[in-house]
């Protein structure tokens, strides 16, 4: 009884090609959707606002009023469960890793277009 689903936009945040696939999944029309299900696709953001932390909120807020945009926002809580999280997974910590979890605004900030 899933009626949301939020997938990758086209770029898959950083070009990874499982993410890139979803979306061309998701627009492709012989894609059989239930008619009830929303899509949403996260917005990918360029590698500035990618790696500004919290000094992208603002601008994040103002795009999402601007285009009429979905936007999530993590509660301090949220973020630290999402650090948790990976800190679970050793073998994904790579030294990017560490520069994406306490660097990147996705984990605080993500703005979403209805499809």
């Amino acid at each position: 009884a899933i009626d949301i689903l939020i997938t990758f936009d086209k770029f898959g945040v950083s070009g990874h090609t499982n993410h890139c696939i979803i979306n061309e999944i998701i627009k492709d029309p012989t894609f059989k959707k239930p008619s009830t299900l929303v899509v949403y696709e996260l917005i990918t953001k360029n590698i500035l606002r990618k790696y500004s932390f919290i000094f992208d909120i603002f601008l994040s807020l103002v795009l999402s009023f601007v285009n009429s945009n979905l936007i999530f926002i993590n509660s301090p809580f949220d973020y630290l469960k999402a650090l948790n999280a990976m800190f679970k997974h050793k073998s994904q910590l790579c030294w990017f890793r560490y520069l994406y979890l306490f660097s990147s605004s996705y984990l605080l900030i993500n703005n979403l277009k209805k499809l």
